[in-house]
């Protein structure tokens, strides 16, 4: 047998960065395995025979392996945009360097999911030059995912394939199969969050400068955290299976703390149902259709800092502020005081579920949390999002184009719901899924039903009917502690004048400080298109980055204003630091150093159009606030 293991230890050595920390203790516990044989190929080329459940099988072509990898890679790098490659198993390395020989520089990330199988390959095969390769990084051994999670998320993904050695697919099945559907939904989930900010960076900050007043006088959802310790509460989504037991809800407000999401209220008003709380978090324009014409006078709304502005004109009852991660909201916010923080995971139905859990409920009973599409449904008939979707479909774009549109635009995935029936989940779903079962095992003290008689299954949560449940919930709660009045959740009126004021001189000195920080900026600007000019005249440019180091130095000095003007270009901001270029990828003329001064000077002018923005935002509060 040939032994290339010390010139592999030694690559790996030079390279630790690229390898766990533990490689060489899990080394020293491995054992070679019996069952792998070097063996030379019909090309005089090294690879290995495997025999496994009495069966042999080869771990590269028998004939012509780097013929074969090179093809490989050919069909791997025709799709210009792949700019991460997994590969499931290293083997003898041909597929490896056959990327290679094609693009230097794009990412590699190894998976070998056994010790004892790696240990074999660096006994057998000189693999030293790609343990040197300061592109490609290795995930060694079982319960990988995290560090591939975080990898994932500090490298540009754009697109990624991921491709398994062929006998790994046999003696490694389950772990393909997970790493797999793992992989993908946290590119996916990847996507996005950045999508998110892209979407919504500027619309978070409108929205909360639109609700200054709101926000600066209102107090915030601690009030209610314990008030209803031990008491049982039901949650209740939108889902298509909340039909099922809607009716029964009502029957229920006597015996229970009854927290609904802003998408149920139409269905819950139908039924002549009002909801103790109502949660509402997105800050999207049609989230204000949820309240209209809905009669909200007997609930109590929480809300994030960023909603709509037109909700809070429809709700005239009590309005409680959930504590906000957004800089500008923060500074209206702390006249009053911390306001407590019910945590979003991404969806307003966690928004609710954390809320009954900061309340002290127990248990907490789910209903219409379907997370799937139930007979292509999204959400339960009469809600604002089912009324919407029909109302959209014509002769041209029918009902069923539009769920073909779900499915296709989705990357919908087969699940079954907790009768074995098939339904389908997207990225979303599985994100809000996830959440839930990690976030119920962080509270174990807790008991979770779901009463959604549908759905898919949760770890955490026991499948109960409604019926059920509802027997055991006997004893009636004392409601009259809660004050429905708007008056009772804010300040008076001549608190608000006072505070009113101190916050127009404060947004007044930070519009001085966004004017005073403009021209440095826009000089930026200027020279970063220098930069660009002098790199496409191949000039030397590095009087140029000196300069721009330091006007980058001045920016920084603002930083009481640097949380305000980042808010606004997040999504810039995520691609950068995540390896991104900034300019159009499809621009195959570009070389490293052009797309990166081309890069600064979008960075540049994204950071100006920002500055003004806020400066737009600021006065908009300030017009608010003289209203009062």
């Amino acid at each position: 047998m040939n032994n290339y293991y010390q010139k592999n230890i030694e690559a790996i050595k030079s390279n630790s960065n690229a390898f766990p920390l533990s490689v060489f203790s899990n080394l020293e516990k491995s054992t070679i395995l019996n069952n792998v044989e070097l063996i030379e190929t019909k090309d005089k080329k090294l690879s290995a025979k495997i025999t496994y459940e009495n069966k042999s099988f080869n771990l590269h072509s028998a004939y012509n392996p780097l013929g074969e990898s090179e093809k490989l890679a050919e069909g791997i790098l025709k799709d210009g945009e792949v700019n991460m490659i997994f590969l499931f198993g290293i083997g003898a390395g041909y597929l490896h360097r056959a990327i290679r020989n094609i693009n230097h520089d794009i990412n590699i990330a190894i998976i070998e999911p056994d010790y004892d199988m790696f240990l074999t390959i660096i006994n057998i095969f000189p693999l030293d030059k790609i343990f040197q390769d300061t592109h490609t990084i290795f995930f060694i051994g079982e319960n990988q995912m995290g560090d591939i999670e975080t990898f994932i998320a500090m490298s540009a993904t754009k697109k990624i394939k991921l491709v398994t050695n062929r006998a790994y697919s046999i003696l490694f099945y389950d772990a393909v199969l997970m790493y797999n559907q793992k992989i993908f939904d946290t590119v996916d989930k990847k996507a996005i969050n950045i999508n998110t900010m892209g979407k919504f960076e500027k619309l978070w900050a409108y929205n909360i400068s639109g609700n200054v007043d709101s926000i600066t006088f209102h107090y915030g959802v601690n009030k209610f955290f314990d008030m209803f310790k031990g008491k049982p509460a039901i949650v209740v989504s939108a889902g298509p299976s909340l039909e099922k037991n809607i009716e029964k809800i009502k029957s229920m407000k006597e015996y229970a703390v009854i927290i609904a999401v802003d998408t149920a209220l139409k269905p819950l008003q139908y039924h002549n149902i009002k909801p103790h709380f109502i949660i509402s978090v997105d800050p999207q324009k049609k989230n204000s259709k949820y309240f209209r014409d809905v009669d909200t006078s007997e609930s109590i709304l929480i809300v994030e800092s960023s909603i709509d502005r037109e909700v809070i004109e429809n709700h005239k009852s009590a309005l409680y502020f959930n504590e906000s991660i957004f800089p500008l909201a923060q500074l209206f916010m702390k006249y009053l005081g911390d306001r407590g923080e019910i945590i979003i995971g991404g969806s307003v139905s966690t928004g609710a579920f954390d809320f009954a859990i900061k309340l002290g409920c127990y248990p907490i009973i789910m209903v219409g949390l379907d997370l799937s599409f139930p007979d292509y449904q999204t959400h339960i008939k009469g809600s604002y999002h089912e009324e919407d979707f029909f109302t959209q479909i014509n002769r041209l774009d029918t009902y069923d184009s539009r769920i073909y549109k779900i499915l296709i635009q989705g990357n919908l995935q087969k699940e079954n719901n907790i009768y074995g029936q098939t339904v389908y989940i997207d990225s979303r779903f599985q994100m809000y899924r996830d959440w839930y079962i990690k976030h119920i095992a962080s509270h174990e003290n807790i008991k979770v039903y779901n009463a959604t008689e549908g759905g898919i299954n949760l770890d955490g949560m026991e499948n109960i009917t409604f019926d059920e449940i509802a027997q055991k919930m006997t004893e009636k709660i004392d409601f009259s502690i809660l004050d429905f009045s708007y008056e009772g959740s804010c300040i008076t009126n001549e608190e608000k004048i006072k505070t009113g004021n101190y916050l127009k001189i404060e947004l007044e000195k930070m519009d001085e400080g966004m004017k005073d920080i403009l021209p440095t900026i826009e000089k930026c600007i200027e020279i970063s298109q220098n930069l660009v000019d002098d790199v496409k005249r191949h000039r030397n440019v590095d009087k140029i980055i000196a300069t721009l180091n330091k006007l980058d130095e001045k920016i920084f000095n603002f930083t009481s204003l640097s949380p305000f003007i980042s808010l606004t270009m997040q999504k810039t901001i995520k691609l950068v630091t995540e390896g991104y270029d900034l300019t159009d990828d499809d621009d195959k003329s570009l070389d490293k150093d052009m797309k990166k001064a081309m890069n600064s000077f979008i960075l540049y002018t994204e950071m100006k159009k920002s500055v003004e923005f806020n400066r737009y935002i600021i006065n908009r509060s300030i017009s608010v606030l003289r209203k009062i």
